[in-house]
């Protein structure tokens, strides 16, 4: 077992529940550890088992996110840093163990535990917002270049409304229509 594998399954097994910091620096070791890929030139993560025991460790870190105010916006870093991982590996780890779906759910788990702010990275954004039971004809989310800052925004809109926005630095867009998040027996 290579030394990177064997460092990330300690990080799975460790009880986080010995003391309140050791969560909050387990969390923090492990984002310095997932941002640098290489060690001397030599790509640090090879294997589909080093990404799922980052995911059983961000698993375990769920279970403070509630009680450590910081926890969630580091979640949210490692999901970021994760998201740089070679292809291969993430796909990989996806067929044997679902992991790339539980990041995804940590990262939306997290983000309700974080401020706006901390749940936009470059490669990642994470918008909660209560979708208003009106008629709704969907939601448009769009990262926006403003003042050069990338801005993620998701708007919801009623049928009189529509869906637009008026900022001319749209750097890409996606658009839901209310199908896709509405109880389809209460649609007429």
């Amino acid at each position: 077992i290579r030394e990177t594998t064997r460092i990330l399954e300690q990080f799975a097994k460790v009880n986080l529940s010995i003391t309140r910091n050791s969560v909050l620096e387990s969390a923090r070791r492990l984002r310095s550890y997932t941002a640098k890929l290489y060690d001397d030139g030599i790509e640090k993560f090879r294997d589909a088992l080093d990404v799922i025991y980052i995911g059983k460790t961000v698993d375990n870190y769920l279970d403070f996110v509630h009680t450590e105010k910081e926890l969630g916006s580091i979640i949210i870093d490692i999901v970021s840093n994760l998201m740089h991982f070679p292809r291969h590996l993430l796909e990989q780890a996806q067929l044997l163990n679902g992991t790339c779906k539980k990041f995804v759910d940590a990262a939306e788990m997290a983000a309700s535990y974080s401020t706006a702010a901390d749940s936009q990275k470059s490669n990642l954004a994470i918008e909660l917002f209560n979708i208003p039971n009106e008629a709704s004809v969907g939601i448009l989310c769009s990262w926006i270049k403003v003042e050069g800052q990338r801005i993620f925004q998701c708007n919801t809109a009623n049928k009189m409304q529509g869906l637009a926005f008026h900022e001319k630095n749209i750097e890409a867009s996606i658009q839901f229509p209310a199908t896709q998040y509405s109880n389809p027996q209460t649609q007429s």
